[in-house]
């Protein structure tokens, strides 16, 4: 049996086995190969840098070789196995490299050995740029064709003997993404020309020397405009892509959450700020607090709990405009790489009497009723619509427009993710399940996996009022460990499919779809609370509530039914008990029906 925790003689640490997948660029303490996905042991301190092949881990310590068997009629010597060489300058006897790792040692006439050279190794991984058969390291250093790159390199090899492949230790390490100055998406990584056929991109010329990529080899691809290169002209016009953020956060309580300051900066066309525009449109002056007692308070902009420093409408007694001083300092005007170079972004408050404008995000494809970039031409345009009600087809909320384009995620985090149209890519979603019309997803080319934008940005843990502990985000890799197939969410008490995923409580044993989470549902990006006169029930104004928590109603217009305990949203006068749906305010108002409202009447996540 696999010993799971070990001493060795060569770290003062013990060692953990491992056995995933994962590719590890750190080399072996023993041979100097990278480790890769071989089977390893690496130290248990979590700041000490050792790592060992399960193949090296079990060198043996004396050593009988025929490189060094005889001095004399009949006297044999013995090779120690030392944790490094006995000074700077030791040499293979067999290979004549420096040794810089371990090292058999003759005590007697000073002879060396490399483990390499010394005994059989039977280093192994598994690559996805060849997944039918396991790879074998090659012992020696060899002058190979490699079949990722497409070029001779001098240097160690792993080996696909059934199948003639071979690929260079470092290709196989090579990044799935890039950032190339001559353009201006990012370069996703295909370990074949072949499968970019697949996707009906026949232009395989190289964007930096012009020549055809051959199909048996790697490239480089843009998702976005299918420009292909060749592996190495690509990594030697490599700039660094900058830090990657990684996913999910924690609570979704603060903000900016995605957003953050230097990618409000890299995206910003000029220093302009929305606070102006916002306060004119809104009618009333902003003032700046430091007040934290408003922390259950939602921000007009973002649609996030508010936090100090933060706007509030001078008109307090009236009116329950709040702006968080980020969202204030957003700039009027970007430019986005996702979008061709002529559209830019502007800042657009959708909020029609402080809360009933609506909008579909052309990203997410969520509702939201704070402010967002409408993307248009190169041209000068009134960024508001002349007609209550009407959105752009272009409208991205905050969060969207500022969502970075590279993404680590714990649900996929052997490969970083990159934010696409979906539609580029025959890639399986596998996050929610629901196949929406025009989704950004961020995709992993190499594994063919995407996640929805919006689920990429679930956070890690949530509350919910049915359960006292904080719900943990679990994904379908996990689901098998905390998740019968009979299990039903808490709150809606519809069967949750374990291949998606839901919100977990380990010690309650209770389970809740994302949907069924009011921090996360579909309504989630709306700031409730605003009210409206409407002339069929003109006594009092009506309240816009969110449905997920009241029993079904009988609309007093249409006299259809109001579905409760249902992620919907419905107008509501608390003095008369009267309800109407959200749409049949607008139609009994005279006002254009906004194209969410137009789509259904009440949205199920």
């Amino acid at each position: 049996m696999m010993e799971r925790e070990k001493g060795h003689f060569a770290h003062e640490h013990p060692l953990i086995f491992n056995e995933s997948e994962e590719q590890i660029p750190h080399c072996c303490n023993a041979c100097g190969l990278r480790v890769l996905s071989s089977p390893y042991y690496l130290c248990a301190i979590q700041d000490c840098s050792f790592y060992l092949h399960q193949a090296c881990s079990q060198l043996p310590h004396k050593l009988l070789h025929y490189f060094h068997g005889k001095h004399g009629p009949v006297k044999k010597h013995t090779l120690d196995l030392l944790a490094k060489p006995r000074d700077d300058n030791c040499r293979c006897g067999a290979c004549g490299k420096l040794c810089k790792n371990f090292t058999y040692h003759c005590t007697e006439c000073e002879f060396v050995l490399h483990p390499l050279c010394g005994s059989p190794l039977d280093i192994q991984i598994k690559h996805i740029s060849h997944p039918q058969h396991p790879m074998v390291a090659l012992c020696n250093e060899a002058l190979l064709l490699c079949h990722m790159c497409g070029r001779e390199h001098m240097g160690y090899f792993f080996s696909c003997h059934q199948c003639h492949f071979w690929i260079h230790q470092d290709c196989a390490l090579l990044p799935i993404l890039v950032k190339v100055e001559e353009h201006p998406h990012h370069l996703s990584l295909f370990y074949s020309a072949a499968a970019l056929l697949d996707l009906y991109i026949n232009d395989l010329k190289c964007l930096f020397c012009g020549e055809m990529a051959l199909k048996r080899f790697g490239l480089y691809c843009c998702l976005m405009c299918w420009v292909t290169a060749h592996v190495d002209c690509t990594t030697s016009h490599m700039k660094d892509s900058g830090a990657v953020l990684h996913l999910p956060t924690m609570l979704d309580d603060t903000f900016p959450s995605l957003i953050t300051s230097t990618r409000v900066k890299e995206l910003a066309i000029n220093e302009s700020h929305s606070k102006d525009m916002l306060e004119k449109y809104h009618a009333h002056s902003l003032v700046l607090t430091e007040d934290s007692t408003a922390h259950e308070s939602i921000c007009n902009a973002c649609i996030k709990p508010i936090s100090p420093p933060y706007y509030n409408c001078s008109a307090q007694s009236e009116c329950n405009f709040l702006l968080h001083k980020f969202c204030a300092d957003l700039p009027l005007s970007i430019k986005h790489p996702l979008f061709h170079e002529s559209y830019l972004g502007s800042v657009a408050s959708t909020s029609w009497d402080g809360f009933f404008r609506l909008f579909e995000c052309y990203r997410c494809g969520k509702y939201n009723n704070g402010i967002g970039y409408k993307f248009r031409g190169e041209r000068d345009v009134d960024i508001y619509s002349d007609e209550v009600g009407i959105s752009s087809a272009e409208d991205v909320d905050i969060d969207c427009a500022f969502a970075p384009i590279i993404i680590k995620h714990d649900s996929h985090d052997q490969h970083s993710l990159i934010l696409i149209y979906y539609t580029v890519c025959d890639a399986r979603v596998s996050c929610c399940g629901k196949i929406k019309t025009y989704d950004y997803t961020y995709h992993c080319s190499v594994c063919k996996w995407a996640i929805h934008i919006d689920c990429a940005r679930l956070p890690k843990t949530v509350t919910h009022k049915f359960d006292k502990h904080p719900l943990t985000l679990t994904y379908a890799s996990s689901n098998s460990q905390h998740h019968s197939d009979d299990h039903l969410c808490e709150f809606c008490e519809e069967d949750i499919d374990p291949t998606y995923w839901f919100y977990h409580c380990t010690e309650c044993d209770q389970s809740f779809h994302v949907k069924c989470i009011p921090s996360t549902g579909e309504y989630s990006g709306i700031k409730f609370g605003g009210t409206m006169k409407v002339p069929c029930h003109s006594d009092h104004p009506l309240t816009l509530v969110r449905t997920m928590s009241v029993c079904s109603q009988t609309c007093g217009y249409c006299d259809d039914i109001i579905q409760g305990f249902e992620d919907g949203v419905a107008l509501h006068c608390a003095d008369c008990d009267f309800w109407i749906h959200l749409d049949c305010g607008y139609q009994s108002s005279g006002a254009i029906v906004p194209s969410p409202m137009k789509l259904k009447r009440f949205f199920v996540g």
